[in-house]
């Protein structure tokens, strides 16, 4: 999975959650960051949050559709913006592990190994 999450707070919760849900994560901070991510690694999922310093996460979400790429999104009130996106799904914030744990399992994404740290930057 990814997640592109601008807030450094934000990010280390999601990894955190993701992380008791069994679900290995890399991280980005911004929406260039997550096109580039989405375009050398394959993933299942990416978690991303709208709102993002350079390009929004709707302008990230359209580029990853475009390369092939999985994405679910965030904020309830922009749902028809993240369906416009391309995104399958979305997360209001904050997040609980219920509402990420169901997420996940409706975008499909599948367990894997936890690394030693997380991937963040």
């Amino acid at each position: 999975m990814l997640v592109c999450e601008d807030d450094p707070v934000n990010r280390h919760v999601a990894l955190h959650l993701l992380a008791k849900l069994s679900h290995r994560a890399d991280a980005v901070s911004t929406g260039l960051k997550a096109v580039e991510a989405a375009r050398v690694s394959e993933y299942d999922l990416v978690l991303m949050d709208c709102k993002l310093p350079d390009i929004d996460g709707f302008e990230a979400a359209k580029r990853i559709r475009q390369e092939g790429g999985a994405s679910a999104a965030t904020l309830a009130e922009d749902h028809q913006r993240c369906n416009e996106a391309g995104m399958s799904g979305f997360l209001a914030k904050p997040v609980s592990l219920a509402a990420l744990a169901t997420a996940l399992e409706q975008g499909g994404a599948r367990s894997a190994p936890l690394p030693a740290s997380y991937t963040t930057d």
